[in-house]
Formats: C-alpha cells, sequence, structure tokens
C-alpha cells in the first residue's frame, strides 16, 4: 500500500498577503545608493586590491582582483570610519546592522572562532585611509538563490529546497549558540553551488555582512539575544517565501500552465510561524532544520 503525501501548492492552497511576493520595481533593481563616498571603479585599495564592481544586494560589497595572487576576491568597505562602541551588541542603531562587522577590523579577528562551511573566512582587513574599516574574503562563486532556477539547469524540487533550508537553519543555529546572529539572508546574498544536476548535492554560502554579535550564547541567553534570534528566523522565512515563489514561477513556465510546484503541507504551516507578528511564536533555527526535513 503506497502512502498518501498531502502537498501544497500555490493554485490549491489560498495563501495570506503575508505570503505575496512582489515582481521588484525598478527602484528596487536601481544602483543601490552610498551614504559616503562612493569608491570609483577600478580603485585600487590597500596597494592590493582593483575594485571591478558593486555586488549585487549591497551598499558596501564589491567584487575585486587581488593583483597580488591574481584571483578575484569580495572586499566589503564600511559605510563610515570605524567606531568600536558602534553596534555594541544588538544592532539598534537607525545604522545598517550590516556595518557591524565592519566597525573595527579587531571584531573580523574575533569571527576565527567560527567555523561553518557556508561562512567565508576573512582574507585580509584593515582601515581605509579615511578611516573606514575594508573586508576581504574569497569569492562567491555559483548563482544567487533568487537566480538559481532560471539561470541553472537545477528543476525546483522539495528536495532541494529541503537541503537549502537544513544549511541555512542550520547555520542559523550554529550562531545563535555562540552569541552571534546574521541579519544578511536574502536571496541575493545567499549563494548557491550545484555539484551534480539533481540540485540536492549544493553548497551553500552567505556573506560576513549582516554578521552581528549579541554577547548571549545557548538557548538561555538574555531576552534581547532570543529577540534578535527570532528576528533571524523571520528573515530566513521571507527567504523562503521568495525562493517559494521564484520555484513555483518556474514550474508553471516548464509545464506551460497553472500548476506550481507541490511541497509537503506540513511546510506551510512551519512558513507562517518563522513569519508570526509575534517574535515570541517563532522557532528557533534548530525547529526550523527539523520542519523542512524530509521524511
Amino acid at each position: 500500500m503506497t502512502a498518501r503525501v498531502e502537498t501544497w501548492t500555490g493554485v490549491q492552497v489560498a495563501l495570506p498577503d503575508l505570503f505575496a511576493v512582489d515582481e521588484p520595481s525598478a527602484a528596487d533593481t536601481a544602483d543601490a545608493d552610498y551614504s559616503s563616498p562612493r569608491p570609483e571603479m577600478d580603485t585600487i585599495i590597500a596597494n592590493r586590491y582593483r575594485l571591478i564592481r558593486p555586488m549585487s544586494g549591497t551598499s558596501t560589497g564589491f567584487l575585486a582582483h587581488d593583483l597580488t595572487l591574481g584571483r578575484q576576491v569580495q572586499v566589503a568597505i564600511a559605510s563610515d570610519p570605524a567606531d568600536p562602541d558602534a553596534f555594541d551588541g544588538h544592532a539598534t542603531s537607525a545604522a545598517s546592522p550590516n556595518d557591524w562587522i565592519l566597525q573595527s577590523p579587531d571584531r573580523v579577528g574575533a569571527l576565527a572562532e567560527l567555523n561553518h562551511p557556508s561562512l567565508p573566512k576573512p582574507l585580509d582587513a584593515g582601515l581605509l585611509q579615511d578611516g573606514r574599516t575594508f573586508v576581504v574574503t574569497a569569492y562567491g562563486s555559483g548563482h544567487a538563490l533568487v537566480d538559481v532556477f532560471t539561470a541553472t539547469s537545477v528543476a525546483p524540487s522539495a528536495a532541494f529546497l529541503s537541503t537549502v533550508t537544513s544549511v541555512l537553519s542550520g547555520l542559523l543555529a550554529y550562531l545563535h549558540e555562540r552569541g552571534y546572529g546574521h541579519r544578511g539572508l536574502t536571496a541575493e546574498s545567499v549563494r548557491i553551488s550545484t555539484l551534480v544536476s539533481s540540485g540536492t548535492d549544493i553548497r551553500v554560502e552567505v556573506g560576513l555582512l549582516g554578521l552581528y554579535r549579541t554577547g548571549e550564547s545557548g538557548a538561555h541567553g538574555s531576552r534581547l539575544a532570543q529577540q534578535s534570534a527570532a528576528d533571524d528566523v523571520a528573515a530566513l522565512g521571507q527567504v523562503l517565501l521568495a525562493t517559494f515563489a521564484g520555484a513555483d514561477r518556474r514550474a508553471r513556465h516548464r509545464k506551460g500552465s497553472g500548476a506550481g510546484t507541490s511541497w509537503p503541507v506540513a511546510w506551510r504551516g512551519a512558513l507562517l510561524e518563522m513569519t508570526a507578528s509575534d517574535a515570541a511564536a517563532r522557532p528557533t533555527a534548530a525547529d526550523v532544520q527539523r520542519m523542512f526535513r524530509l521524511r
């Protein structure tokens, strides 16, 4: 006897407005607005890194060429001069929380304690002449998660999305347990490298921008740390919503009909919990990893 697996698609289930994903407007896709003087492309910083172009989805990250080793790297440059006292703990300032890691080169060095395959290792860091911090990491290969179904041969599948969600929620759980969090997870910043055509053997990479420290670790950290962790889970939920929408659009295009891809019905409830307006009602990152596991 074959077990019946319940599934849902965007057609079968009327999702609330919370699940709506709008097409990007011209303003969304325009170049980022830089709050401080934007470096000119072809500028060489630290006598070593030639800036090539801004990285998509960020106003502080650049693709660059390492003149010493002849390789492409990513360079992040702070929006403002270094301030070691800024963002001490949770990023509650009006400035971008993505700048936490860029407030001092010392903070980059502190990341040596983090060892996760989805986090790039800093290759270099220092101060520019105007006092702004820069950080150099390896160039993330592959495609942005938002583009993976249109730029590669990977077909939308529950196995693929289960793998991606497992890696990202596992990364958040790893960071939260050590008193860190990551506010930089977006469908544009998460990069996917597929190692086989089935799309199930993949490498998921995120950048350092958006990484922050709460100073409280473990499941019994401060209320502030718990709120921060809940916000990270909500951000991951938004990443998954955009990814599911992209997968459904690709599936409809391939099938030439209005039918989207079918997903395990439990995932719909998981997404609702992750994006709940009440932070206390959201699952932990470790819970999310279990929720999206295929049984």
